[in-house]
């Protein structure tokens, strides 16, 4: 069975990328459904700051079609949190809105700060959140401390059949580490580099073609993979260079008859 390929951006909402990729004249609460008619899923961005409202989850579920799925960044209440207890505490209050999603819900990220160590309080930190999410949700895993790369990480993450998430990113390792049946990457790049964040300042083609075979390779179920504007400029063209290489057909976003604008 081929491996099953998502692929979109971080994130949905960029005021550049209006009259790029969002019509001019398109209003900013029909973007999520324009996002949704080119890409089968979004990685949550919003969701690391605080936890959304119910209602505002509701109607992230309700603006894309059956098959779109959002990975959902865990509030860095959870993953920066000084108390392992308080931690857990964010995390469960999380689960618990966002699950408003439903079938749509795709993995859970656990983005960790540079500053978190692989050492007591770390380890404690780490096991209080695995053990938080019910076995029947996808979740990954980003490490930022070298101190992490270790066998004893990669048997933790595997015994809650965690994805340790790969990235490429200045000063991060590329490495590829099977720890779920399922990968996630996140094509970051260096932060700021490219500020206007609505064409490609660089050709990425050569980069993204060289993951491909490196994670096709390990026999994943799926993959999910995410691209920052930051990676080459514009993660909407980044992302569809992917999707070109998979031998995706690549057409041009459209809105639901049902949703489009009246006027």
């Amino acid at each position: 069975m081929p491996t099953l390929w998502r692929t979109g951006t971080m994130g949905f909402s960029y005021a550049p990328w209006k009259g790029v990729f969002y019509p001019a004249d398109l209003p900013q609460d029909r973007w999520l459904s324009w996002y949704a008619s080119s890409f089968n899923c979004v990685e949550l961005d919003t969701t690391f700051y605080a936890c959304p409202p119910p209602e505002r989850v509701k109607k992230w579920a309700t603006q894309v079609p059956d098959n779109f799925r959002f990975a959902a960044k865990v509030p860095k209440q959870a993953t920066h949190a000084d108390d392992p207890v308080i931690a857990r505490e964010a995390l469960i209050d999380f689960l618990r809105v966002i699950q408003h999603l439903g079938p749509k819900l795709g993995p859970l990220v656990l983005q960790f700060p540079p500053s978190l160590h692989n050492n007591t309080f770390g380890q404690s930190l780490l096991t209080s959140l695995l053990s938080a999410v019910p076995e029947n949700l996808l979740l990954t895993a980003e490490f930022r401390h070298k101190s992490w790369w270790t066998p004893a990480t990669e048997k933790q993450l595997q015994d809650h059949n965690t994805a340790w998430i790969a990235a490429d990113y200045v000063g991060h390792p590329d490495t590829i580490v099977r720890t779920a049946d399922f990968s996630y990457v996140r094509w970051i790049g260096q932060h700021e580099r490219y500020p206007a964040m609505n064409h490609h300042e660089v050709d990425p083609t050569s980069q993204i073609a060289a993951w491909i075979p490196r994670l096709e390779g390990l026999a994943f179920k799926e993959i999910w993979g995410f691209f920052n504007n930051d990676y080459a400029g514009y993660s909407v063209a980044s992302a569809n260079i992917l999707r070109q290489l998979l031998g995706e057909i690549v057409r041009p976003p459209s809105l639901p008859q049902s949703q489009l604008p009246l006027f």
